[in-house]
């Protein structure tokens, strides 16, 4: 089962690289909100919250990321 695992890290670690190496900040910074909406929305799936408040959890880590970024 591990196996399938280290087979598509290593084929997406090197596209990760350069993913982040090479392209702008702003590619970087889509990274990392699409990557902070993934997390809060797992946090939140794993707690059962629902409604305004999975809403406003996800546009506040949105807020903070791309306010620190400005």
């Amino acid at each position: 089962m591990h196996f399938k695992r280290f087979i598509v890290a290593a084929a997406l670690l090197p596209a990760f690289y350069f993913y982040i190496m090479y392209l702008s900040s702003e590619y970087f910074l889509f990274l990392l909100i699409l990557m902070s909406i993934i997390a809060i929305w797992e946090f939140y799936s794993m707690y059962h919250i629902e409604g305004i408040l999975r809403f406003i959890g996800l546009i506040s880590g949105i807020s903070i990321i791309v306010i620190s970024y400005i």
